[in-house]
């Protein structure tokens, strides 16, 4: 009887330590979840820049309380070991 007891308790405790693992891995809220939102797409590769003026035109009030998230134009890194990243840097 104290056997399976016992396995079951060592299987609970693996069960909570993964499960707060993985609590950990995620933000806990998204740079998207506030704010307005614009996606700008470019048409090539270069450095571009927003003038005060175009923000306006966009619709945005202020914008020096505008802010740029992205991932600097280069694709997401495909290796699984790597640490996951879920939001915007």
């Amino acid at each position: 009887m104290r056997k399976p007891f016992l396995s079951l308790l060592i299987t609970l405790c693996f069960l909570c330590a993964s499960l707060g693992a993985l609590a950990v891995e995620y933000a806990p809220s998204s740079v998207l979840s506030q704010g307005r939102w614009v996606k700008i797409r470019v048409a090539q590769t270069g450095i571009y820049k927003l003038t005060f003026a175009e923000l306006q035109k966009m619709g945005f009030a202020n914008p020096a309380a505008v802010s740029v998230y992205g991932y600097g134009g280069w694709p997401l890194d495909e290796d699984f070991r790597q640490p996951y990243a879920d939001d915007l840097p």
